[in-house]
């Protein structure tokens, strides 16, 4: 798969994910197994505005054809995905999200190793629309 194809598939959940936190959060944190104050559920409002981002980035830059730009936003997604993931096991070995983490976990692993691989593969220089 192309990473313009992955940026399209990242982006969808991204955006679903973000709206969810952010118009939804205590839903969206029940489905995780946790509850929160209104602390906890402002951070979670900024978490999907955050994803929303992301999402809209991605789908919005998804046809850039300029190799440089590519390999920047792929090691981007790449390393923070890497980390979300590292988080996700985290927090659902220690019993703070439940078994639903494993999934979020395995979500955010397969998008790292997306863009890692695709990252592997751009090369100078794209030129074809």
């Amino acid at each position: 798969m192309q990473i313009r194809m992955w940026m399209g598939v990242k982006a969808w959940v991204s955006l679903i994910t973000g709206l969810g936190f952010l118009l939804v959060p205590v839903s969206a944190l029940v489905i995780l197994g946790t509850e929160t104050d209104a602390v906890g559920l402002a951070l979670a409002r900024f978490f999907g505005a955050t994803m929303f981002l992301v999402g809209l980035v991605l789908w919005m830059t998804r046809t850039v054809h300029d190799a440089h730009y590519l390999r920047m936003l792929a090691s981007a997604v790449f390393v923070s995905d890497a980390l979300a993931a590292i988080v996700a096991v985290r927090e659902t070995l220690s019993g703070t999200i439940n078994a639903v983490g494993w999934v979020v976990a395995a979500l955010y692993l397969a998008f790292c190793l997306a863009f890692g691989y695709s990252l592997l593969r751009i090369s100078e220089p794209v030129t074809t629309p």
